[in-house]
């Protein structure tokens, strides 16, 4: 990567004003999830993870109670400890804003079995178009930072993870983008 990742994103070790910041981000992120999709958006993400865990033991990463034990893992350089190893793992929600992605990535390897899948739902640019270059420097400068999803993928290989690339996908998010723009 050759972008800085200045932003309220940890990378390996927890920022000081998390307590604050993070603290705030987790409370308000259920209301904020209603203004950045829409009623259908959720619908499809719920649809594309439901299809992905037919038959599979899977771990939740989605809940704000998730994010704050992964928060807390990455700060104390350890793994979140999951004891049993599951087929599937699902980030999404506040973690995949919280923690930078190969963090993130690193820390789902260890409860998956051997072949499990990561299935993410991540907000991600489509390329690196001049429209996107805008969109990445306005949202790093008021929010975090925002990858490509070839960078994504280039992370998961960094990790000892692949795409399955019949079952990957970028979907617009217009409400989301709406919201970013606002700001």
């Amino acid at each position: 990567m050759d972008r800085p990742a200045a932003s309220g994103m940890f990378v390996g070790a927890m920022s000081p004003t998390f307590s604050a910041a993070g603290a705030e981000f987790l409370q308000h992120y259920a209301r904020d999830a209603q203004i950045r999709w829409s009623l259908e958006d959720l619908a499809a993400q719920r649809e594309f993870v439901n299809t992905r865990l037919v038959d599979c033991q899977w771990l939740d990463w989605s809940t704000a109670s998730a994010a704050l034990q992964l928060v807390q893992a990455v700060h104390a350089q350890t793994s979140l400890g999951a004891h049993e190893k599951y087929d599937a793992l699902v980030l999404a929600g506040p973690i995949v804003e919280l923690i930078e992605p190969t963090t993130l990535f690193r820390q789902a390897v260890s409860p998956l079995r051997p072949g499990g899948k990561l299935i993410g739902l991540m907000p991600c640019l489509r390329d690196n178009s001049p429209e996107s270059e805008h969109f990445m420097r306005h949202a790093a400068a008021m929010l975090w930072p925002y990858y490509t999803g070839e960078e994504l993928v280039e992370m998961l290989r960094e990790n000892g993870l692949r795409e399955d690339s019949r079952a990957s996908g970028f979907t617009a998010i217009p409400q989301f983008n709406d919201a970013v723009s606002q700001r």
